[in-house]
């Protein structure tokens, strides 16, 4: 990152998070509490990108577990994350509560029992 304070920006986050993805397994919620921390902006555009990455990740995910428990895990994970964000939204004055931003949620209907032969490819 040679262009002064990178990290301010959702894009740099979001191409970090894609090349990342590409290699292979990474901490994408520690990747997206980063930018956070940051003040990445938008932030919209970088929820929608870690969400997408987190439920392709339940798609391939290989193992015992069924994926419903994987979605319900990284559910579990998003949904910690955002109630320590509203503990650090707390601490803050109005103007810094209004710059930090919300954790993405998963609605219930955008949740997927898939089914069937699991391959892991690499």
């Amino acid at each position: 990152s040679s262009i002064p304070e990178a990290e301010k920006f959702a894009k740099f986050w979001i191409c970090k998070a894609k090349l990342l993805a590409s290699k292979g397994t990474f901490d994408v919620i520690g990747l997206y509490e980063e930018a956070i921390k940051n003040g990445a902006t938008p932030i919209q555009e970088l929820r929608e990108v870690v969400l997408n990455i987190l439920q392709d990740s339940n798609r391939t995910t290989e193992g015992i577990t069924s994926d419903s428990l994987v979605t319900e895990t990284n559910i579990t994970s998003v949904e910690e994350l955002a109630k320590k964000m509203e503990s650090v939204k707390s601490c803050l004055s109005p103007k810094e509560r209004e710059q930090v931003t919300a954790t993405p949620q998963i609605a219930k209907g955008e949740q997927h029992n898939y089914r069937g032969i699991k391959l892991q490819i690499g």
